[in-house]
Formats: C-alpha cells, sequence, structure tokens
C-alpha cells in the first residue's frame, strides 16, 4: 500500500511521513511497524546487490525494500514541487483579447541538512503573457514576468542558544514586513523564550528583483509554550522600521498572539501600531495610528458542531512611495468588520457551512454585506461520489449580486480524481444601473502518475455579458 517513516511519537498517535505509495492511504488502513536494521547489519555484510537476488520470499523483501528506504532518509529529507503549467483565453468577444500564459513553478524544500535542524527553500515561479495586443503603454503584447519569492537558508531548533536565517526569506516572528532581502538572528534563552533581530532591504514590489532602497530592520521577543496537539499558547511583540533614500518610510510596533486548545478552541490576535515621526506625523495628523487589528476565534462545540467569529479594523499608512500624494487623493478612511461563521456534521457524511459579514468605511452611512453557505455529502451514491451546493452574495453602496454553483465529484482509490461544476454569476448597479448575469461550466481532473508524477486539467466556458470564451488549463509536475 504504501512505505510511511516516524517522525514524531506520542502517548496514543504518530506524525508519519509517506515515503512512498502505491495505493490510496484511507482511514481504517493496517500499519505494520517495521524496525531499522540493527547496528551490526553494516552495509559491508550485505551488499545492496545481494538483496535483488536473496531467496526471501514476497513479504520480507517488501520489509527490506522498507528498511533500506527509511536508512536513505534518515539523513536530510526534501519536499516540494516542480511542474510545468499552461493557461489560456479564448475570447469570443468582439474585442478578440485571447491570453496565453506557458508558467514555470519551483517549490522545493531540503530540512535535516547535515544531521542538525538546518533547512533550504526554494520558491519561484517564471511566467510568460502573450496577447492579441497591447493593452496600454505599461501592458505590451508579450512579457516576462519573474518572481522569487523565497530563497533561504535557516537554523530554526528552539533547543538550542542560537538560531538563523539569511537570504531572500519571510520571517516567521515579524510576517507583517513582508519578504526582505537580508538576515535573522535569534538567541534562545530557553525553548520557550526567544529574541531576535533581522536587518536587510526590501526587493522591488513589482518584479521581485533585488533593491536596495528600502532597508529593512526588526527586533522581537517571542514566547511559545505547550503542545498544539494539546494547550499551546504563541506570543510576539515586535518593533519594525524601514528607511528611503534617508526618510522615514514606516516604524511600527508589532503584537501576534496564537491561543490553541488542540482543535476544539483557538483564538488568533494581531494588531500593528504605527509610531509617526517627522513628515509622517505632518501628514498623519497624529503621533501614533492603529493600522490593523485582527482578531479570530472559534469553538467546537463538540464533534459535529463549530462556531467562529472575527473583528477586523485596517486603515492605510503614510509611506514614502505615497508621501507626495496629496491629502484629497490618499485614503485614510478606517474600514471595519465583522464575520460569523459555522459548520455542521451531519450523519450520512453531510457538511453544512454558513457565513455572513459587513465591513464598514468610516465617513459612508452603508455597510458593506457579503454572505454564503453551502452544504456537501459524500458517498450517497457510490464510494467516493460527492456532491456539493454553494451559493454567496454581496450587497453595498455601489452594487448588489449573488452566485450560486453545484459540484459532482468522483475520487478513485488510485488517487484520480474528477469534477464537474457549472454555475452563474449575477449583478446588478444600483442608481438605476444595469443587470450582469454570466454562467458558467468547469471540467477538471487530477491525476496521480507513476514515480510521484502527477498531471490536472481544466476547462471551462463563459458565458455572459461580463465575460464570453473558453478557459483551458493544465499541469504537468514532480513531487520531491
Amino acid at each position: 500500500m504504501a512505505d510511511l517513516q516516524i517522525e514524531f511519537v506520542a502517548d496514543n498517535s504518530a506524525v508519519c511521513r509517506i515515503i512512498k505509495t502505491l495505493n490510496t492511504i484511507r482511514v481504517g488502513d493496517q500499519a505494520i511497524p517495521v524496525k531499522d536494521p540493527e547496528p551490526s547489519a553494516a552495509p559491508s555484510e550485505k551488499p545492496a546487490d545481494s538483496l535483488a537476488a536473496s531467496p526471501d520470499n514476497g513479504a520480507n523483501t517488501a520489509a527490506s525494500n522498507t528498511r533500506k528506504t527509511t536508512g536513505r532518509r534518515r539523513g536530510m529529507r526534501t519536499s516540494g514541487s516542480i511542474s510545468a503549467q499552461y493557461y489560456a483565453f479564448d475570447d469570443k468577444t468582439p474585442g478578440n483579447r485571447d491570453f496565453r500564459q506557458p508558467t514555470f513553478r519551483l517549490n522545493f524544500r531540503a530540512r535535516q541538512m547535515w544531521d542538525r535542524d538546518i533547512a533550504f527553500r526554494v520558491r519561484t515561479r517564471s511566467r510568460y503573457d502573450q496577447r492579441e495586443q497591447s493593452l496600454s503603454e505599461t501592458i505590451p503584447a508579450s512579457e516576462w514576468n519573474n518572481r522569487l519569492y523565497e530563497l533561504s537558508l535557516y537554523y530554526n531548533d528552539r533547543n538550542v542558544p542560537f538560531n538563523w536565517r539569511l537570504g531572500r526569506m519571510y520571517s516567521n516572528h515579524i510576517s507583517t514586513v513582508g519578504y526582505l532581502d537580508g538576515v535573522q538572528l535569534q538567541g534562545n534563552l530557553s525553548p520557550q523564550l526567544g529574541m531576535g533581530i533581522l536587518a536587510g532591504t526590501v526587493p522591488n514590489r513589482r518584479t521581485s528583483a533585488f533593491d536596495s532602497k528600502i532597508q529593512q530592520y526588526g527586533v522581537y521577543t517571542t514566547v511559545q509554550t505547550g503542545d498544539p496537539r494539546e494547550s499551546q499558547l504563541q506570543l510576539t511583540l515586535a518593533g519594525a522600521m524601514s528607511y528611503a533614500e534617508g526618510e522615514i518610510n514606516r516604524e511600527f510596533l508589532y503584537l501576534f498572539t496564537n491561543y490553541q486548545v488542540g482543535s476544539r478552541f483557538s483564538l488568533y490576535h494581531s494588531s500593528e501600531l504605527d509610531i509617526n515621526r517627522g513628515w509622517r506625523k505632518e501628514l498623519a495628523g497624529e503621533s501614533a495610528t492603529l493600522s490593523n487589528l485582527f482578531i479570530s476565534g472559534r469553538v467546537a462545540l463538540n464533534n459535529s458542531v463549530a462556531l467562529g467569529l472575527s473583528y477586523d479594523d485596517r486603515q492605510n499608512f503614510w509611506s514614502y512611495s505615497t508621501r507626495s500624494l496629496a491629502d484629497s487623493l490618499f485614503d485614510d478612511a478606517t474600514r471595519r468588520g465583522m464575520r460569523m461563521n459555522a459548520s455542521l456534521k451531519l450523519p450520512g457524511r453531510i457538511r453544512v457551512y454558513t457565513n455572513g459579514g459587513f465591513r464598514k468605511r468610516s465617513g459612508e452611512s452603508r455597510e458593506a454585506w457579503s454572505y454564503g453557505g453551502g452544504i456537501s455529502q459524500h458517498g450517497l451514491l457510490w464510494p467516493g461520489f460527492g456532491i456539493s451546493l454553494r451559493g454567496s452574495g454581496f450587497d453595498n453602496r455601489i452594487n448588489q449580486g449573488n452566485q450560486g454553483s453545484f459540484t459532482l465529484r468522483q475520487s478513485f482509490r488510485s488517487g484520480h480524481w474528477f469534477s464537474y461544476s457549472a454555475g452563474n454569476y449575477y449583478y446588478k448597479l444600483r442608481d438605476g444601473g444595469g443587470k450582469r448575469l454570466t454562467r458558467w461550466h468547469r471540467i477538471y481532473g487530477y491525476f496521480d502518475l507513476m514515480q510521484q508524477f502527477f498531471l490536472t486539467g481544466e476547462i471551462e466556458f463563459n458565458s455572459g455579458e461580463d465575460l464570453d470564451g473558453r478557459r483551458y488549463w493544465v499541469e504537468l509536475g514532480y513531487r520531491f
């Protein structure tokens, strides 16, 4: 069925890594533990070639192969994928805005390098956009669009005194600063308490190329206690500052908390307080601005019912790139919103969910509302078959609308699956505006090929006032 390698062991469970699969792993499958070879069984005593010539039966041969696989992967482990994609849109309107887009993606991570908690990560994408005609001076008929999201080497072990991270990275403690070309250093006073600094430059946000215009710095203290499978608290208090050409770009304080009690309860919070000095204080009109506050909680009342509630309060902040804007063009309005969601599991593998919320912009008398819900069932007619219905809607000061869809899906034990979906999208403009309706049909397929290769594709047919044409998308990839 599959070869697994045990990563972590608890009293009543274990976390395993899938080494090789021959069929889909399902709940209820029996796991047979196989011990690693004894130290006395050195490779020199039994060469690898002798395994093929061994007269052992099939069960012993499978066990030998499992032992050989786990022995190879005791050190460095790799994961990720590499793929080639092709997307095309065939426009059926008189404008004939056909579009083609080949893409190459790489997402690779190596862990446990040199038998330590050192890891290497690279995520990149190369894309070539082809249009029938140029849309504007800044959007040509064809162009390369390349992105390097991450290229980092890091050592992350809270049980040792010193951790580090360097390269094109995304800070795991001050994520709000975004991507950074630089270094992060952390000293661990204990496995639960760490203090660190980071410094570097901000890549070009449009092209992701190296750019030294904006320098970014930060300091932080982080606390992590407990076990996420039982009860865990994560807390980070940080200060970050960035400068552009000798001028202040942004300075702010950051607070992050995350409390989790297994899968029964979770509470998440993040907030940013901008410190306004110099020209930022003159434009903002105050010494400090709460630019971001987000709180989200979830509670599982039992194995069938879960409820969630979130609150969001955001405000744009002045930066070096917006400094030259006129006050009348800068949007400093506060946007506050709240959202609720609920999910219910019923007998017969039926799941129902719903959500709804609003957002209000300061200075406006009307809130923007949105809502949605759905129901799904798996295995009603035969094994592997599922059906789902979804609906959503919105209502704001400019327009109102709704959309609905259904999906039929069939999965197979080999890992393949395909689906058929159909739906429509409708909205109308207020103040006597027109009505718009678009219908779509979509066929999607996923195929798990041999030797960790996979193939997936999608065809979508659209017809209506906003969109009239066909979309094609296919991807061939390999998983490490």
